[in-house]
Formats: structure tokens, sequence, C-alpha cells
């Protein structure tokens, strides 16, 4: 974005959506995400046969609150589980409003205004930022 050039975006909350029990995405992986050294590849999900057996079932690490899709880096995939092959539409980043204000800050973004929740459908939150 140039200087002076505005964003303007409407980000889904994780608790008000079906995120709910995912982790908040970490600054570092979305950073990783934007260097390229995470790709689409880099994320797993349990094959649809296992989904269901998988709510209740405890996995590995952190795979059990991260039930549709996570982060595996370099990692071996779990069995029963399946490599993203293009973008199906997910919510790939996962926010609440103040973890996403700290992002904008340290990406040097400057926002000028938020509600939470958002007036559109309540399930998010608006942020308005400037490149300053």
């Amino acid at each position: 974005m140039r200087k002076g050039g505005y964003i303007i975006v409407i980000v889904p909350y994780k608790d008000r959506t079906f995120d709910a029990d995912r982790e908040v995405t970490p600054v570092e992986e979305l950073l990783d995400q934007h260097s390229g050294r995470l790709t689409l590849q880099d994320y797993a999900y349990p094959h649809p046969s296992r989904a269901l057996h998988m709510a209740s079932n405890t996995e590995k690490g952190c795979l059990n609150s991260r039930l549709n899709h996570t982060c595996l880096r370099q990692q071996e995939r779990p069995s029963g589980w399946m490599r993203f092959e293009s973008d199906d539409h997910h919510h790939w980043c996962v926010w609440r409003t103040a973890d996403f204000l700290a992002l904008c800050a340290h990406i040097g973004l400057t926002v000028i205004e938020h509600q939470d929740p958002d007036d559109k459908v309540g399930n998010g939150f608006t942020v308005v930022m400037v490149n300053a």
C-alpha cells in the first residue's frame, strides 16, 4: 500500500465463528506466510472421515485445538491428515481484535478506527488503517 493509502477490513473474530476452538494465529506464522517460508502445502487437515472422530479424541500436540486445519511446517503429517492442494476458502488466520491491532502496529500500519463487533454481520470486527 502506498503512503497515505487506506485499508478497510472486516475480520472474522475467532470466538464468534466456527473457528472458536482454534488457536489464535501467531504473528510469526503470518509473517512466514508473507515471506514464502510457509506455503499452502505446509498446512494439513483431517480427512473428512476422521473429522468427527477427532472432535472427541486427543491428537498429537496442538492438532486437537485446530480441527479444521493446522500448520505443520516441515513436520510429517499425522495419519489420516491431508495436505492442502488449493485454497478452499478457509480462514487461514484466526484473530481476536487485540491480536490484529498488534499485528498492524508491528508492520507499521496506523489504525485510525476500529469497531468490535462489526455492524455488518456482527461475527467480526472492522479496522480502518492508513499507511502514514
